[in-house]
């Protein structure tokens, strides 16, 4: 284990302190070993891994099933974070009793990153970074869930298109078109409230909602959007 430098690989004791740490757990976290060896591993979960008991879980469960498999934020010595793909096994002496844990730790951060680009990318239209068709029309539909479970809220659906957008496009070219769907998606991402949000629809539609109580606030958000898209600044 301690020519092995692309994961971190180490043994717990029984309680969760560290007994070993190689050369990759070195590398990935930023700790020596005299740093480590003796502390528990919950050094690495993040400050509230003692109120929620998820370093203890973690090992009750690795005992009950053989195997705890998880993924999340860790972090190093220095403070930064990495997305971690951690591997927890117990250990069993020749007599069969459980003797500690073989913990090993990847960094995905990369992997994730990729992942999260992707998952962004299909819930998201390309050209102004609003959320697509699909991603607005889960989201109204959760919004409308929770006005029915919250009698008081009322929700309004807002349907935008520009005026004379064709025109713009055949006069000045595609890239000026392109440029003002950007500042209207801007400033439409800037007028979100809390509990609406907005999204392009295709072409120069957008569709909005945003959860009210009364017509006055519906009245003066709508007022407020007004002046914020007629704004020529």
């Amino acid at each position: 284990m301690e020519g092995v430098t692309d994961h971190a690989i180490y043994m717990l004791d029984v309680m969760g302190n560290i007994r070993t740490w190689n050369a990759g757990a070195a590398r990935l976290k930023g700790y020596c070993a005299d740093e480590v060896v003796g502390q528990h591993f919950s050094i690495f979960l993040g400050a509230d891994a003692a109120t929620t008991g998820s370093a203890q879980a973690a090992l009750t469960t690795a005992l009950a099933n053989r195997r705890f498999e998880t993924e999340g934020w860790r972090y190093r010595k220095d403070g930064t974070r990495f997305w971690a793909q951690v591997l927890i096994e117990p250990v069993f002496g020749h007599r069969g009793e459980h003797v500690g844990y073989a913990k090993i730790t990847r960094d995905r951060t990369e992997q994730k990153a990729a992942t999260d680009r992707i998952q962004h990318l299909a819930g998201h239209d390309p050209l102004t970074g609003l959320p697509n068709r699909t991603l607005l029309i889960d989201r109204l539909n959760l919004a409308l869930d929770l006005c029915q479970d919250v009698k008081s809220q009322r929700l309004a659906v807002i349907n935008l298109d520009l005026n004379r957008f064709k025109d713009i496009n055949d006069t000045h070219g595609h890239a000026v078109g392109d440029k003002l769907l950007q500042i209207v998606a801007d400033r439409l991402r800037q007028a979100c409230a809390v509990g609406g949000g907005f999204g392009r629809f295709g072409g120069d539609e957008f569709v909005g909602f945003f959860e009210f109580e009364n017509a006055d606030e519906l009245r003066q958000y709508l007022s407020a959007l007004t002046e914020r898209l007629a704004d020529r600044a």
